[in-house]
């Protein structure tokens, strides 16, 4: 049984440290899920692991069977047996999706000298095994490596893939990120399995707080990957409105409850390379105004808070706090602390804020300002 150990990893980027002192013995067979916060480190983990070169190693041990593999290049680690599902599939154009997967084959599995690779017939019926597990036609092999992939065709290349390879270890970094509309059937279930359990628990809720955000690489509209525009449009509209179904006909019938949808001043900033971010925030905006109007008369409240650059745990005490170049852009001339933004939920969702529906409500020390 192969066996991969990580033994007191640190890693830094750009000279500053990420991963300090990770310990973690991984044998064939098993699952590990690795959760935190974003910017913990868990795609740092991942890309290290095979070998990014944006990563620097500073101090542990990375060994497969035994093996040092930090000394290995991306291509030896692959052939020793990891994979790396990434969280952002890059595209190919063109390069076909059979023809990439048919050389990462050959590469992984190198054949012995004077032995021929596998033929493409054979290759073909493997294939065609992978692809009914996952419902995939053949026509999908025919297209450019995710070149205009949907954010959940990129996820289904990328486990196709691994089938393929059959690695030791898969890596999986975020598969569940950009996911099709048909997934989100089996999402809203999870939040109306969650909204059961509070229910159980604590009796029909009041006050639902939300907020979502899926993580990814910021750039130009016209670069922007359109499986980012549809994760940001997932993430931030369609959760408000899973949150909204499943919690608010509980507050109907007694006439009195607050929703509240963590919104962010980047909307009204419409600064370059947050296109896919706006766009996602700015729709829950409006469905927000919508569903204020829609459940009012059921004196149901829906508001937005809408924050800055906030400092939390992640800068806090950190040299990153500070940031002098943004906080000399807002009005107080400081930048906030998390808790400003959970004094803003806690009035609205109070007796206080009874009479305030459909407001979208800055917390940036004046840092951007609704205009009358």
């Amino acid at each position: 049984m192969s066996e991969l150990v990580i033994k007191d990893l640190h890693v830094s980027v750009e000279g500053k440290e990420i991963l300090k002192g990770i310990d973690l013995t991984l044998r064939q067979g098993e699952t590990h899920a690795l959760m935190g916060r974003n910017g913990s480190g868990k795609s740092t983990l991942a890309s290290t692991l095979l070998g990014h070169p944006n990563y620097t190693v500073t101090q542990g041990e990375v060994a497969l069977d035994g093996e040092d593999i930090l000394a290995l290049g991306t291509d030896q680690r692959a052939r020793a047996g990891l994979f790396l599902a990434f969280q952002y599939p890059s595209s190919v154009p063109g390069v076909s999706t059979f023809n990439f997967l048919r050389t990462a084959y050959n590469a992984v599995h190198p054949v012995a000298p004077g032995q021929k690779p596998m033929a493409v017939r054979e290759f073909r019926k493997m294939l065609a095994e992978k692809r009914a597990v996952l419902k995939m036609d053949e026509d999908f092999l025919k297209r450019y490596l995710n070149d205009g992939f949907s954010g959940g065709e990129k996820k289904k290349a990328e486990i196709l893939a691994m089938a393929v390879l059959a690695p030791k270890f898969a890596i999986l970094d975020e598969t569940d990120s950009g996911l099709d509309v048909d997934a989100l059937e089996s999402v809203g279930k999870s939040v109306n399995a969650m909204r059961d359990a509070v229910k159980a628990d604590l009796g029909d809720a009041s006050i639902v707080v939300c907020n979502a955000v899926n993580q990814y690489q910021w750039t130009s509209v016209l670069a922007q990957p359109v499986a980012d525009f549809e994760s940001q449009w997932r993430t931030c509209t369609v959760h408000a409105v899973l949150m909204a179904k499943a919690f608010i006909p509980g507050m109907v019938p007694r006439k009195h409850g607050r929703f509240i949808a963590i919104n962010t001043e980047c909307t009204m900033q419409c600064h370059p390379n947050q296109g896919a971010y706006v766009s996602g925030k700015r729709g829950m905006d409006g469905v927000m105004r919508v569903l204020a109007r829609e459940v009012g008369e059921h004196q149901i409240t829906v508001n937005q808070v809408a924050p800055g650059w906030m400092i939390s745990d992640k800068y806090r005490g950190t040299a990153d706090e500070i940031q002098p170049e943004y906080a000399k852009n807002v009005a107080l001339k400081r930048r906030g602390y998390d808790q400003d933004v959970a004094n803003a939920v806690s009035f609205l969702a109070s007796d206080l804020a009874a009479f305030i529906s459909g407001c979208y409500l800055p917390v940036t020390g004046g840092h951007v300002m609704p205009t009358v």
